[in-house]
């Protein structure tokens, strides 16, 4: 499905780039990987290559869509409950999408809220780290680059 120096975005972890796919032995069972180097993260992950889609693997948006989902961060917010517990679960149901598009609206909605929880903005700051990293490179820029031009949108 992918090959070595692809840009895909691993949902839980966010984007980066596959070093390369390696045949391994895991508990007495060899199987294919993919090594994946975030570095946003400042991660390298092993993904199985098998199992890769239920994993929520998949390849970084393209530019067209990285900017309509930057559009998406100046767009009016949603109402969103009260409830801080309620507002948590639903953000955190759009965050283990991966999409690039409700991280987008987690961010915006968060954003427009003057009083955080402490577990919100720490919500609110993987969102934006998982976005950006993808958004990076979508739109071939550096982190710092797209990280103004998000808090740009939100402001």
């Amino acid at each position: 499905m992918f090959k070595q120096g692809d840009r895909v975005v691993y949902p839980h972890h966010g984007a980066g780039i596959i070093e390369a796919v390696q045949e391994k032995c895991v508990l007495s069972e060899k199987r294919e990987y993919y090594i994946l180097k975030l570095p946003v993260a400042q991660l390298t992950i092993n993904v199985p290559v098998d199992n890769c889609l239920q994993l929520g693997l998949r390849g970084v948006i393209n530019r067209p869509t990285a900017l309509k989902v930057l559009r998406t961060l100046s767009d009016k917010a949603r109402v969103m409950p009260d409830d801080s517990n309620e507002r948590y679960r639903l953000n955190n149901e759009k965050i283990a999408t991966g999409n690039a598009f409700s991280l987008a609206e987690v961010i915006k909605d968060l954003s427009e809220f003057s009083v955080l929880s402490s577990r919100e903005k720490r919500m609110l700051l993987k969102a934006k780290n998982l976005l950006v990293s993808e958004l990076m490179h979508s739109l071939e820029k550096t982190e710092t680059e797209v990280t103004k031009k998000v808090d740009k949108l939100l402001n």
